[in-house]
């Protein structure tokens, strides 16, 4: 409840255990969610009425989805804890317990949600174990604990993922992995654009803009249509624009080439690295007009030499 309650990202909560590893419950799942955008958080039991999630008959992701996941996984990392006695354990005793970390969590696939949320989320689920009774060093999924998140404050970014020497195990593990699945699906033309990300736009193609490589230009008469955007100082093709026109090609009115070519930056005049327009930017003698004004001046000496 307190999740819920304040982290504004955070729209459900819950911790949910399996058959009978709550008291005499065959299945116990307290849940707190909003009751509606904005609205005050409620608590109820998932499995109530009579909704046994456990069962392999029901296609309830978010429980089977880390349980096959962890399934037959043996090589749990230990961490060794101190229980200090009480009236039931009167005696202080060290005991190992498995280690759970992010990555042993499990996502769902994006998903809007019709039954009380009304937008689109995503949820994440860390799994918590227990010792099995036959084997006392080995130990197997018991229940999970669930985060539902708001996707409409996530930025998608599709511009193309950099990773140092290409490695790629520089991801990060989270909501920004998962949105990582993006990137790379923008529409700028590599030959003469670069994709440059535009954060708060929220959970939505579109969110970037197409500025010029060095070397070429953005059309001045394109900064008044709605073409065009301006991102950290520099214009380009604004990518809501270019989204909603890509998709004219699936719909036969436009062909890929014809896509590219009409949102292509334009080349600066030659030896220019940099330009606003096709302007020149180096020194280009007129060799034509210094000629002829030389021989001029050859003639009138001859003249004068001649009187």
């Amino acid at each position: 409840w307190t999740t819920v309650e304040t982290d504004l990202d955070v729209i459900g909560s819950g911790i949910c255990f399996g058959e009978y590893h709550y008291k005499s419950y065959k299945n116990f799942c307290p849940y707190a969610s909003e009751s509606g955008p904005g609205a005050h958080v409620v608590v109820k039991d998932l499995s109530i009425p009579n909704y046994f999630y456990t069962d392999e008959t029901t296609e309830a992701e978010w429980w089977h989805g880390p349980r096959l996941k962890l399934e037959g996984r043996v090589d749990w990392p230990l961490s060794r804890m101190e229980i200090f006695g009480n009236y039931s354990l009167p005696d202080t005793v060290t005991e190992d317990f498995p280690v759970v970390v992010a990555k042993d969590g499990y996502w769902t696939k994006p998903y809007y949600d019709c039954g009380g949320a009304y937008r689109w989320m995503i949820t994440y689920l860390a799994p918590f174990l227990a010792q099995q009774s036959s084997h006392p060093k080995m130990y197997h999924y018991i229940g999970v604990t669930s985060v539902d998140i708001d996707l409409s404050s996530i930025d998608i970014n599709q511009c193309d993922a950099v990773y140092p020497n290409n490695d790629t195990s520089t991801k990060e593990f989270g909501v920004d992995a998962l949105t990582d699945q993006f990137r790379g699906s923008h529409r700028c033309n590599i030959d003469n654009t670069l994709c440059q990300f535009i954060p708060g736009h929220g959970f939505k193609r579109g969110s970037y803009a197409c500025v010029c490589k060095p070397g070429w230009y953005f059309d001045n008469a394109l900064k008044r249509d709605k073409i065009g955007i301006e991102a950290d100082g520099s214009w380009g093709f604004n990518g809501s624009f270019l989204e909603q026109e890509y998709d004219k090609i699936y719909g036969n009115t436009m062909s890929t080439s014809k896509f590219y070519e009409r949102f292509s930056c334009l080349p600066c005049a030659p030896g220019c690295d940099e330009c606003a327009d096709d302007s020149p930017c180096v020194f280009s003698p007129e060799y034509g007009l210094r000629g002829g004004a030389l021989g001029l001046s050859v003639i009138i000496i001859l003249l004068i030499l001649a009187m």
